[in-house]
C-alpha cells in the first residue's frame, strides 16, 4: 500500500481538524496514512489514534506562519517572533521525520505550514497544500511570504472555495484545485424546531470563545432580543470556564492579556444574560447539537470559512452569517440563507427576528435551496475519488 503523510497545525478539534478527519477517512482504505500533529492539546491525536491512524506527535503547541484573515498581521510582532522561534526549534525534528518517511507525497493541512515547503522539496517529496484560510491583502509581508512558499515549493494548492482560489495569482492554473469541504450528510437529520408551536427558540453557535468567529458580536445581539415575542436561548458551544494554568507565569499573563472568554462573560453579566445562554462542550460531532437548533449563526468578524453553512444545509436549519465576499458562493442572502452587516450586533438581532417571523412556505424554500447547494458541493461520498485523483496526478508527474 502506498504511503502518504499529512501534517496538521493544531491539536484541538476545529473546522480544519474535522476536514482532516474527513481526508483521513477518505484515504485510509487506499493509502497507509501517517499524520503529524501537535501534542497539545491532545484532542486530535486521541481522535486519530481511536481511528487506528498512525500519528506522530510534535512536541510544540504551535509552529505556524500566523498571517491570514483573523490571524496576525504584523511581521515583527511579539507573537510572530515567538512563532518564528518555535518553527526554528521544530524544523530539525520535521527534517528527521520527513527524511525517514518512505512515501512520495506529503500534504500540509493549512497554508500556515507553507514554511515546510523548502524542507519537503529538499527531501524530494511531492507536495500538496490544503489551503483553508483566507489570505490577508497582498501588501502584508506575511502574505507575500506564504504565497512565495506556495508558488515555489508546492505541486498543488487545494482550495475550499473559488473565491480563495481566485485570490492566489501568478501560479499555474492547472496546479490550483478546488475541493470543497465535505459533510457526511448521514450524520445530520432535518430539524423541525424552527416550525415548533412553542415560543421557545434555540440559536446554535459552534465557534467557541473566538473573536474571529464572532462570540462577542453574537452575545451582544442577545440584549436586543430581550423584547422579542419568542423565548430565545443561545446554545453556545465552548467551554465556559477558562483553563486554569498550573504555570504561575501564565496565570500572571492572563491578568493582562485580552481574553475573549473574559470579555464574553463580562457582556453577559452587564446585560443580565445569564439565563439566556446554555453552554455546551466542544465536540468532534457537532451534529448532536443540531437537533436542538432553530437557527444556526456564524457571525465571523473577518472573512473566514464557514463549515456550519453546509451542515445547516443538510439539516435544513436556517443559517445566518456575516456578509463577506468570500462566502457568497455558499450563501446568497434570502436565497440559500441569511446575512447581516458584519460586526453589527443590532443588525444580527434584527435578522434573527426576521427569520423567526418568516412565513413557513417562504422559509422552507430557502432551506430547500441550501440543501440542494450542499448536496451539489459538499456531499461526502465524492471526496475519496477526488483526493485519489489528485494524488495520482501528482505521482504521475514524478515519473515524467
Amino acid at each position: 500500500m502506498k504511503k502518504i503523510m499529512l501534517i496538521h497545525h493544531f491539536g484541538g478539534i476545529g473546522g480544519a481538524g474535522v476536514s482532516l478527519i474527513d481526508i483521513v477517512k477518505s484515504l485510509k482504505e487506499s493509502y497507509d496514512v501517517t499524520v503529524l500533529c501537535p501534542v497539545e492539546p491532545n484532542n486530535m491525536i486521541n481522535l486519530l489514534e481511536s481511528m487506528g491512524v498512525n500519528v506522530i506527535s510534535i512536541p510544540y503547541s504551535s509552529y505556524i506562519l500566523d498571517f491570514y484573515s483573523g490571524g496576525g498581521r504584523f511581521f515583527f510582532s511579539r507573537k510572530a517572533c515567538k512563532l518564528y522561534l518555535n518553527r526554528k526549534k521544530a524544523k530539525p525534528l520535521f527534517e528527521e521525520l520527513i527524511d525517514n518517511f518512505e512515501g512520495d507525497v506529503v500534504a500540509i493541512n493549512s497554508m500556515t505550514l507553507s514554511w515546510l515547503g523548502p524542507v519537503l522539496k529538499k527531501k524530494q517529496k511531492k507536495t500538496i497544500c490544503f489551503h483553508r484560510e483566507t489570505f490577508l491583502p497582498n501588501y502584508f509581508l506575511g502574505t507575500k511570504l506564504i504565497k512565495h512558499y506556495l508558488r515555489k515549493y508546492f505541486d498543488r494548492v487545494v482550495f475550499i472555495s473559488k473565491y480563495d482560489c481566485s485570490s492566489f495569482e501568478n501560479y499555474p492554473k492547472e496546479k490550483k484545485v478546488v475541493i470543497y469541504d465535505r459533510v457526511d450528510s448521514k450524520k445530520f437529520f432535518e430539524s423541525k424546531l424552527i416550525y415548533s408551536k412553542g415560543e421557545k427558540k434555540y440559536i446554535l453557535f459552534l465557534g467557541g470563545f473566538s473573536k474571529l468567529k464572532g462570540a462577542k458580536v453574537l452575545v451582544k445581539s442577545l440584549k436586543y432580543l430581550k423584547e422579542s415575542k419568542f423565548d430565545i436561548k443561545l446554545i453556545f458551544v465552548g467551554n465556559k470556564e477558562a483553563k486554569k494554568s498550573q504555570n504561575k507565569l501564565e496565570k500572571i499573563k492572563r491578568l493582562f492579556i485580552k481574553n475573549v472568554e473574559r470579555d464574553v462573560n463580562k457582556i453577559i453579566k452587564q446585560n443580565k444574560l445569564e439565563n439566556e445562554i446554555i453552554f455546551r462542550n466542544i465536540t468532534s460531532s457537532p451534529e448532536e447539537y443540531f437537533k436542538e437548533a432553530s437557527i444556526i449563526v456564524f457571525p465571523s468578524t473577518l472573512p473566514h470559512q464557514a463549515r456550519p453553512v453546509y451542515e445547516a444545509g443538510f439539516s435544513k436549519i436556517p443559517i445566518i452569517i456575516s456578509n463577506f465576499k468570500n462566502t457568497e458562493e455558499f450563501i446568497k442572502n434570502n436565497v440559500t440563507g441569511f446575512t447581516f452587516k458584519k460586526n453589527d450586533p443590532r443588525d444580527l438581532a434584527a435578522v434573527i427576528e426576521k427569520v423567526l417571523m418568516m412565513p413557513k412556505d417562504k422559509l422552507n424554500k430557502i432551506l430547500e435551496n441550501n440543501l440542494i447547494n450542499s448536496n451539489n458541493k459538499h456531499e461526502y461520498e465524492t471526496l475519496s475519488s477526488e483526493l485519489i485523483a489528485l494524488i495520482e496526478n501528482i505521482e504521475g508527474e514524478k515519473n515524467k
